[in-house]
């Protein structure tokens, strides 16, 4: 087809000029603008996040805020509800044991009774004082770690019934203010316990006796009490053959009740135990031998208004009041009464005080508040546990019977341990959950199980604040733990490291993380969590092992086009290299000598027992086979005791070589030393009688603790090795 002239004049101008070009995009500009969205819209969420963690902070450390006086506004002391325990008010405590009566039972049905009006006729506890004394005198608020030791003679009777409970022993506290104290004015009190709860008693009062006075019912009210025994399984005293179906069967049936709980009291009942349903061997009734007595630090001015309306509300759903049985509201009980600090805070009791106007001279009505007292609930190991000797088993062969019987004891002497602590919400918060993540107890473990349970509750508890000893701090020892992945992480050189003593270090411990693995897999065994203390001290040393190998290869990750990671090594540097030619001289002939002496030592002191002070309890457990055994024992006597030795060995001969200080912080020397004196101490019977340590103390450790004392010199002489070689670098 032929072009026009006109055709053709166009079609060149379309050619040459196709219009204004198309314009680019600013992909910047929007990026920016995204980048800014984003970056309000984080700030934003961030801000947001801070002040709902900042409003939940502050709720969990002033639950009570709403009730608290405004100090900018002017009042006068009517207006006001003050505490009756302050900052600089003395007050002691008295603790009382109680135990229940034999000849009472804890259930039972009447004829033309439902179960659930039964239930509330038994409500009060028929039970007899067997202890009541002051154990604490003088003490304050802000008092921390207050211990008290009380040997108690426990009869046994009681505990032969088949049916028992948790409350059959217990204990109550109560604390009372040292006069001169607002408590001595007092002239009315309210109390957010029904009358009908049938609460159970604070202290013994003599039948003979008047009525407790005012001040003394004042004193009961914010008392607190806990059970002291706790039911476990517990080996069989009758021979395997002739062990009887201890279980009992009830096939009584009867109607249950249509019920309805309110918030909190089905978990509260959870903290009522009884053996009923449970074979005698399950449920062996212990006597926890330690208490964790806590009052909170609570000294704010409540404003009385918001103070009557909340102590008002409390009073009207207390104690399991909000439930309903059958349609119908339920009655309170004792066992419903929820003496969580949330529920019940330091509103719970209100005192009416009657005092002199220093201005005219007449009587005035004022308000106080009483203190909050509680018990830390499972804050006990194993070792806290001592089984009531009786046989609530029935052999079947007469003479089983009889040597069983022989064992028995109509009481059993015990000594309960008694902390007081002040604390301030967060420690009873952090305290109490601490408590409720821990494990139940398993009594039948091995003796070394038992102590690893025990451990695991010490190190726990001891982190909430609740030290079982004085010359136990697990805080520091995790303070220790963090140090040392700290220095580890930090290490951008390996001047003045020994790489041959790291190595020897990684080995040991992933060799002995193998063995433990493998030897629990052959063992058929899981991994409990009365050993889960024993695990995370394996994964803390895998850590700080993977820590140490990156530190000594020099490795880094790199990110190839920001995405492939890449494992680069650094060339050494020249103090790098002038590090290892000084290692170099203890030659590898030397450090295999040195090590098959310092396992053969190792292997003959585990095995022959020549230990310098011995262990409390047995090591070992029965093994399916000679490989679980040796799995058992390897990590000791082939990995931990000689590589660990010898790797401490090699860096204090090129600390004193290189006259320079590597290894770890200075600070650790003295404190990783002064734990082991602390260790030696706990163990010695020449020092402090029967010692808590329960491991021995073996001449590896003697060779430690010369170690660290030679460390400790070292790091007192020696300049610390730069973690960056700044002055090569500007060479």
């Amino acid at each position: 087809m032929a072009l026009t002239p006109d055709s053709t004049s166009l079609y060149k101008l379309n050619q040459l000029d196709p219009g204004p070009p198309r314009r680019r995009r600013t992909k910047f500009g929007c990026k920016c603008i995204l980048y800014v969205v984003l970056t309000f819209v984080g700030l934003w969420g961030t801000y947001a996040s801070y002040r709902a963690l900042q409003n939940r902070l502050a709720l969990l450390r002033h639950p009570y805020q709403f009730l608290y006086q405004d100090p900018k506004n002017s009042y006068r002391p009517q207006d006001i509800v003050r505490p009756l325990i302050d900052r600089n008010q003395t007050f002691d405590v008295v603790a009382t044991v109680w135990i229940r009566s034999p000849q009472t039972k804890i259930s039972g049905v009447e004829v033309g009774y439902p179960d659930w009006m039964q239930s509330h006729q038994n409500l009060k506890l028929d039970e007899t004082a067997i202890f009541s004394e002051k154990v604490f005198q003088g003490l304050r608020l802000q008092d921390k770690n207050k211990k008290k030791s009380v040997n108690l003679q426990v009869p046994t009777e009681i505990f032969k019934l088949r049916e028992l409970n948790n409350y059959d022993l217990r204990a109550s506290f109560v604390l009372i203010p040292t006069s001169p104290s607002l408590l001595d004015n007092a002239t009315f009190y309210s109390s957010w316990i029904p009358s009908e709860a049938q609460y159970p008693p604070m202290r013994p009062w003599p039948v003979d006796t008047a009525f407790p006075s005012l001040a003394d019912n004042i004193v009961d009210s914010y008392g607190t009490f806990t059970p002291l025994i706790a039911f476990h399984d517990i080996k069989s005293r009758c021979p395997d053959s002739f062990q009887p179906e201890d279980v009992e069967d009830d096939e009584t049936y009867y109607e249950e009740d249509d019920i309805v709980l309110s918030f909190g009291v089905a978990e509260n009942r959870k903290k009522w135990a009884s053996t009923k349903g449970r074979s005698v061997l399950s449920s062996h009734p212990y006597i926890i031998t330690r208490s964790f007595l806590r009052v909170v630090d609570m000294t704010q001015i409540f404003n009385k208004p918001a103070f009557d309306n909340a102590h008002a509300k409390l009073k009207s759903y207390s104690c399991g009041r909000l439930s309903t049985i059958n349609g119908f509201r339920a009655w309170a009980s004792w066992k419903d009464c929820i003496h969580s600090y949330y529920a019940i805070g330091n509103h719970a009791v209100k005192i009416r005080i009657a005092q002199i106007s220093e201005k005219t001279g007449k009587e005035r009505t004022e308000w106080a508040y009483a203190p909050y007292l509680s018990l830390a609930d499972n804050a006990w190991g194993t070792k806290d546990l001592v089984p009531v000797p009786v046989n609530r088993q029935q052999c079947i062969e007469v003479d089983a019977r009889e040597s069983s019987e022989s064992l028995e004891s109509p009481t059993v002497n015990i000594t309960w341990n008694i902390t007081f602590s002040g604390v301030n919400l967060f420690e009873l918060t952090a305290g109490n959950t601490m408590a409720e993540a821990m494990p139940p107890h398993n009594m039948t473990d091995a003796e070394h199980g038992l102590h690893s349970q025990h451990l695991l509750f010490e190190y726990s508890q001891g982190l909430a604040g609740h030290r079982f000893r004085d010359d136990f701090h697990p805080r520091r020892e995790m303070a220790l733990a963090v140090l040392n992945i700290m220095y580890w992480f930090t290490r951008s050189s390996t001047s003045g490291i020994s790489i041959i003593g790291s190595a020897l270090q990684i080995i040991s411990v992933v060799l002995s993380s193998i063995a433990t693995v493998v030897y629990k897999r052959l063992q058929e065994e899981s991994i409990s969590f009365s050993e889960s203390l024993k695990y995370l001290r394996m994964v803390n040393a895998l850590f700080t092992a993977f820590l140490i190998l990156k530190a000594i290869t020099r490795g880094e990750i790199r990110w190839w086009k920001k995405v492939v990671p890449i494992i680069t090594f650094a060339l050494a540097t020249h103090a790098e290299r002038t590090s290892q030619r000084i290692e170099a001289r203890t030659s590898l002939r030397s450090i295999m000598i040195a090590y098959l002496v310092l396992s053969t030592a190792s292997y003959v002191i585990f095995h022959q027992q020549y230990y310098l002070i011995a262990p409390r309890y047995t090591y070992g457990e029965p093994f399916k086979n000679s490989l679980c055994q040796f799995l058992f024992w390897a990590p000791n006597y082939l990995l931990h005791e000689p590589l660990g030795l010898l790797s401490l060995a090699l860096q204090l001969i090129l600390n004193y070589r290189m006259q320079t200080f590597a290894g770890m912080y200075k600070a650790n020397t003295g404190v990783t030393l002064t734990a082991v004196v602390f260790e030696l101490i706990a163990k010695a019977p020449w020092v402090i009688g029967e010692g808590s340590g329960l491991g021995p103390w073996t001449p590896f450790n003697f060779l430690l603790m010369c170690s660290m004392v030679v460390y400790a010199v070292q790091a007192w002489r020696y300049v610390s090795v730069a973690s960056l070689e700044d002055e090569e670098d500007e060479k």
